[in-house]
């Protein structure tokens, strides 16, 4: 439920040959379900809900004859800023799940809209969902905050890499200890590539990524 494998659109795949690849791997990998996520980052990826529906689109006929036994859907990975907030206020998102909406910061402060931010999305009826806060500097400097944070409603997806340490020590220590503590409701892959898919099959035996897959993870819930 987070990687990046529409073509061209932001940082992740750059060609349908890649992201055929990319899928196959992933089925490999034991993988039977895909929600793609493209960012939408309003000064570097400008994509809206109906850019990314109409790539999508596109996507889902050029692969059509490649029988890649994968289900594939899409979201987004919602960058916050005041152009979330305002799209939020339009209801111009694309949540996943029915209910999920997936979201990201800077990686090294904290936005100052983040607890109303998550506040006004749960009055909207929906879920947010933090995208790897094992790798925010200001969550791996203080645990106090991001417990504040759980406490507010965020959910957490970390990273699968992260617990190989692909990322930093630092975010390896906290995606553990966010295990530890049960305080993970989503894996994802982060996928832009098949260097990160690579590293993420590298980890799957980890013990924290087996330990991770006994907490009621609602992945599973979108199968």
């Amino acid at each position: 439920m987070h990687s990046h494998l529409i073509p061209k659109i932001d940082d992740g795949s750059q060609s349908t040959r890649e992201t055929i690849e990319m899928l196959k791997f992933m089925h490999e990998m034991g993988i039977r379900k895909v929600i793609t996520t493209p960012h939408i980052i309003s000064d570097l990826y400008p994509n809206t809900p109906a850019k990314i529906m109409d790539s999508f689109s596109l996507l889902n006929q050029e692969i059509a004859g490649e029988n890649i036994p994968i289900e594939l859907e899409v979201s987004a990975e919602h960058y916050l800023d005041e152009f979330l907030m305002q799209s939020l206020d339009r209801n111009d998102i694309l949540p996943f799940g029915g209910k999920y909406l997936l979201f990201e910061t800077s990686f090294m402060l904290k936005p100052a809209v983040l607890e109303d931010f998550i506040f006004r999305v749960i009055s909207k009826g929906l879920k947010p969902v933090m995208a790897h806060p094992e790798r925010y500097v200001y969550f791996q400097d203080s645990w106090d905050l991001l417990t504040e944070i759980w406490n507010r409603g965020a959910l957490f997806q970390i990273n699968i890499s992260s617990l190989g340490g692909f990322y930093s020590r630092p975010a390896k220590v906290v995606a553990q200890k966010l295990i530890d503590s049960g305080r993970v409701h989503f894996l994802g892959t982060d996928a832009h590539n098949m260097e990160h898919l690579k590293k993420c099959a590298i980890v799957m035996k980890n013990k924290y990524v087996q330990k991770a897959l006994h907490l009621p993870l609602l992945n599973f819930e979108l199968s």
